[in-house]
């Protein structure tokens, strides 16, 4: 299944991006792509570290089972809040820069 999966992951873009950009043209690939790095940017933003925090945090306390399920919950606490903030950030931006309310495709 593992390598089913690998193999797809190498295949799947070499048969959609030709169609693709022949579709989007060289301006829609564009867009596309602009869309993609402005969306990364506030996802990276979001997580602040905190895979590698949590790895560290329930490695302190792997021997209790409460303590971990507390770190474990606060952290998926902390990374939702953030999520929810980055987020609402990235709509107000939409929202209110003109660069990047301009749709046309």
């Amino acid at each position: 299944m593992n390598a089913i999966l690998t193999m797809s992951s190498f295949i799947f873009p070499l048969i959609t991006f030709p169609y693709v950009s022949r579709i989007l043209l060289p301006t829609g690939t564009g867009k596309v792509s602009f869309a993609t790095s402005l969306i990364s940017y506030f996802s990276m933003f979001a997580q602040l570290g905190i895979p590698t925090y949590g790895i560290r945090a329930c490695a302190k306390v792997r021997d209790n089972r409460e303590e971990l399920t507390r770190t474990a919950h606060e952290l998926l606490i902390i990374n939702l809040v953030m999520d929810v903030i980055s987020y609402g950030v990235l709509i107000l931006a939409l929202m209110f820069v003109p660069r990047l309310q301009v749709m046309e495709i």
